[in-house]
């Protein structure tokens, strides 16, 4: 018997099909973001390791100025990139319209914390050594997160100076220490 559906039939269809998509587009949605934020962590590694490179061939030690410690300047950072390639640098997680960059800073790429190595860097070097943070990325944020007011939960995905990769959720300022010392995720 050669029967042709119903109209019921194909609106039982469409509805299951509309249900089934609406409740897994916040597991993939969920899923592609974790992702992002894994991603940004392996390239802030792939940096970290440069750096380390870099400290190790420019006879650095202890802990201090970045002449001291062997550390490029932001400068350095930002035009040579340690010859990674300019994507390496940049955020996985994309960057949105409420992060505002660091004057002359692209809006993708990651935070080199010690900057120009201006004060209070030096000092904080020498009192926070392994766990202060070296890189870290702003962007693994929704677009309704404000990075620079301190009273919002935000997410930060960084490299400490010893090689530690982090992930912390908390108020506070992003730019801080303090904010990098807060209990893990």
């Amino acid at each position: 018997m050669n029967r042709a559906w119903t109209i019921l039939e194909t609106l039982s269809v469409l509805l299951i099909t509309v249900v089934l998509a609406a409740v897994s587009y916040p597991v993939f949605a969920g899923v592609k973001r974790e992702a992002k934020i894994r991603s940004s962590g392996a390239k802030l590694q792939q940096v970290y390791m440069a750096t380390m490179i870099y400290r190790e061939e420019h006879d650095g030690g202890g802990f201090g100025t970045l002449e001291q410690m062997g550390l490029p300047s932001a400068y350095f950072v930002v035009t040579n990139r340690f010859g990674l390639s300019e994507e390496s640098m940049n955020s996985s997680c994309g960057a949105h319209w409420s992060v505002q960059p660091a004057p002359g800073a692209d809006v993708h790429n990651f935070v080199y914390f010690p900057g120009d190595g201006s004060s209070p860097f030096p000092d904080l070097a020498v009192s926070w050594q392994d766990r202060l943070v070296l890189y870290f990325d702003q962007h693994c944020n929704s677009s309704e997160v404000d990075v620079r007011n301190r009273f919002h939960e935000k997410l930060g995905v960084g490299v400490l100076m010893g090689g530690n990769l982090v992930r912390r959720r908390g108020r506070g300022d992003l730019f801080k220490p303090e904010f990098w010392s807060a209990k893990v995720d």
